[in-house]
């Protein structure tokens, strides 16, 4: 089953922000967590201290999102480098 991918409001604007490049391989990466979710492969780990929110390691960038089983939906909350992403 496809999960939908959502932004936030936030997400997308950090999203709008960031090199193209980085950019198209955010994309091919979402696409594959949203084919399978919770592949092992997707270097994925559960962040610490907050319900439900997963994040996504992409080279220096990473992805906070949430999974919401019931509409199917995976929620991007926050896209950033890895220095600044956690504060």
């Amino acid at each position: 089953m496809q999960y939908k991918i959502e932004f936030t409001k936030q997400a997308a604007k950090e999203f709008l922000k960031l090199p193209a490049s980085v950019r198209d391989t955010i994309i091919k990466k979402l696409k594959f967590l949203a084919a399978d979710p919770g592949a092992i492969n997707n270097n994925i780990k559960k962040l610490q201290g907050v319900e439900d929110c997963y994040r996504l390691r992409i080279g220096d960038y990473r992805v906070i999102y949430r999974i919401i089983n019931l509409k199917v939906v995976i929620e991007i909350i926050k896209i950033g480098h890895r220095q600044d992403i956690y504060k």
